[in-house]
Parts: structure tokens; C-alpha cells; sequence
């Protein structure tokens, strides 16, 4: 098992609370820029395949409610957990 841990920035794209999304549109639509860490761990389960997890934390605006992704509006939350398997092919 390896443990790990991060700091950094992390720019965050959000709509605030009251305001209409408007995806397409850049009226109600504010940037954030702020402090950002990680923490970690992943196992190896076999000699290829790994499971990690992860707890994030980022600065966000305390008006934000939605954030803009790649795959659409997540709700606005400073904090996340992640769970993830990986396959090594080599």
C-alpha cells in the first residue's frame, strides 16, 4: 500500500446561488481560483490491478452551488471522495 498527499491551486468555473445555469451563456457564470489538496491511498490487489481512494478539498466560493465540467453542472461541494480501480497492461 502507498499513501499520498498534494497541495495546489485548482480555478473553479460555478453559478451562484439564485442565479439561473445558462451553459451556453456567460451571464451568471463567475471564476474562482484557490487552494486545493489531496490525500491518498492505493493498493495493489494483484500484480495488476490496483484500488485507490482519495479525499480533495478545494476553495470554493461560499455562493457557489453548481460548477461546470467537462460532463455538464455538478452540484458545488469543497470537499469529494474518490474510488477508482486501475489495470496495469504492462
Amino acid at each position: 500500500m502507498r499513501a499520498y498527499a498534494g497541495a495546489g491551486l485548482n480555478q473553479a468555473v460555478y453559478f451562484m446561488d439564485g442565479a439561473e445555469p445558462a451553459i451556453m451563456s456567460g451571464r451568471n457564470r463567475d471564476r474562482s481560483l484557490g487552494a486545493a489538496a489531496e490525500l491518498g491511498a492505493e493498493l495493489r490487489l494483484s500484480e495488476r490491478m490496483l484500488l485507490q481512494a482519495d479525499l480533495r478539498w478545494v476553495d470554493l466560493d461560499g455562493q457557489a452551488v453548481l460548477l461546470r465540467s467537462d460532463d455538464g453542472l455538478v452540484c458545488a461541494d469543497a470537499v469529494s471522495l474518490g474510488i477508482s480501480v486501475g489495470w496495469h497492461f504492462r
